[in-house]
């Protein structure tokens, strides 16, 4: 899905949270993944 402007960032969270989703929005293109010291998945 891609999002453009605020608005559709709102709807976007809003329909995550109501399906009981965890909201993600990022600018970053999702062909890496970036880990936070200490954040590693187990």
């Amino acid at each position: 899905m891609t999002i453009n402007g605020d608005s559709n960032v709102d709807d976007a969270y809003d329909s995550s949270r109501s399906r009981g989703y965890a909201p993600f929005v990022t600018t970053r293109d999702l062909d890496r993944l970036t880990l936070n010291p200490g954040r590693e998945p187990d």
